[in-house]
């Protein structure tokens, strides 16, 4: 008898083990990345709508978090990991979202940005014919408006829109620092050498 005890307990004890280690931490995302996988289209729907349901209180609970400085530096690490193990689709992904969103994207950066819609810049593309405002390369085809064949340029001290140019003279303007001293004199430069190359071909002949 005391020893059909002693079997009884210690089979409750291995069926309560085997319960106990069912319900871990690990073996609980185990099964649940499991059915994830398998019922995938289901999951993502039940998420969107518990969101749309709870979307108030799903965002007022993250400001209340960002309010603690450990929460962004666990969100910062948890990103990153997640960025690492699954990098690939994480970039196959972006570069999808990006190509089906490519107005919405373009707007909202333009928007940001600059100040002006997506609209104002179709206008300032047609009223400079595709072409840049400075060295009028062009003229560029509209429909390739997102291949950043010309960018926008504006004053850095006023913020006001000037107009729209290739990289290259965007970039010049940059590096004189919207400077007209600068740029004045890189002109008298090039003009001075230029009639020195002609005087000294000249004198050759």
């Amino acid at each position: 008898m005391k020893y059909f005890v002693l079997f009884i307990f210690h089979l409750i004890f291995i069926i309560m083990s085997k319960n106990l280690n069912y319900k871990t931490p690990e073996r609980y995302r185990q099964r649940a990345n499991e059915y994830y996988k398998k019922n995938k289209e289901k999951c993502l729907m039940q998420r969107k709508e518990y969101y749309n349901l709870h979307r108030t209180e799903i965002l007022e609970r993250e400001k209340s978090l960002r309010a603690f400085p450990e929460y962004g530096i666990a969100k910062r690490e948890y990103d990153k990991q997640k960025y690492q193990k699954n990098k690939a689709v994480i970039k196959l992904q972006r570069k999808k979202y990006y190509y089906n969103n490519r107005p919405k994207i373009k707007h909202r950066i333009l928007s940001k940005t600059y100040g002006i819609s997506l609209e104002d810049f179709h206008q300032k593309w047609s009223d400079q014919n595709g072409c840049c405002d400075i060295c009028r390369k062009g003229p560029f085809d509209i429909n390739k408006i997102f291949n950043r064949l010309l960018v926008v340029d504006h004053d850095h001290k006023t913020r006001q829109i000037r107009g729209l140019l290739c990289n290259s003279c965007n970039r010049a303007l940059g590096l004189f620092q919207d400077n007209n001293n600068l740029i004045q004199n890189a002109s008298k430069y090039l003009t001075k050498w230029s009639n020195t190359y002609v005087e000294s071909e000249r004198h050759q002949s």
